[in-house]
């Protein structure tokens, strides 16, 4: 639990735009990346080793690659997105949502991070590889209007270019 003096010197820190936030898998509980991918191999009966579960992070275009030929790419999108509707952002979430920075950096396929901040009232920009916006087109936001790096599409919609990998890792002019 994150005690309320560091959620302060957070706030100061953010105020002065000193800044970006990153919220990873580690907030999502279910859907963090290596409970997803033990899920999905179980679902679709795929075979995939890794050494140890950090792994997942470093081979996750690999592993959907992989699942991608052998089901469908909408079989799979359902899936997840079954398992997204399912969660609900947490404290964590809200609290994190309640810092005025102008910039977080979102690595997890849940996005309860950016339905914090619209609950909050706040209207993020995300950078998500959908709509046009790449992470190369942002632009210095005021906290009411904070940017949002996204490394997954959003599973609003699925596409059929893009699957479940992780953009950040596909083109050298979107890693952060």
């Amino acid at each position: 639990m994150i005690d309320d003096s560091f959620i302060h010197r957070i706030k100061m820190k953010a105020r002065a735009n000193q800044l970006c936030i990153a919220v990873g898998s580690l907030f999502s509980g279910g859907m963090d990346l290596p409970t997803m991918a033990n899920e999905i191999c179980s679902h679709f009966n795929v075979k995939f080793s890794v050494s140890n579960q950090y792994e997942w992070y470093t081979k996750w275009n690999q592993f959907i690659d992989k699942v991608e030929k052998k089901n469908e790419r909408q079989k799979v999108w359902s899936f997840v997105i079954k398992k997204k509707e399912s969660t609900k952002p947490k404290s964590i979430h809200r609290k994190i949502a309640t810092i005025p920075v102008s910039n977080f950096i979102d690595i997890s396929l849940d996005r309860r991070l950016l339905d914090s901040l619209k609950e909050l009232g706040r209207q993020p920009v995300s950078y998500d590889f959908t709509g046009g916006l790449s992470i190369g087109s942002w632009k210095q936001r005021n906290p009411d209007t904070p940017n949002v790096f996204s490394a997954f599409r959003s599973l609003q919609n699925e596409s059929k270019w893009y699957g479940l990998h992780q953009q950040l890792t596909l083109n050298a002019q979107d890693r952060i």
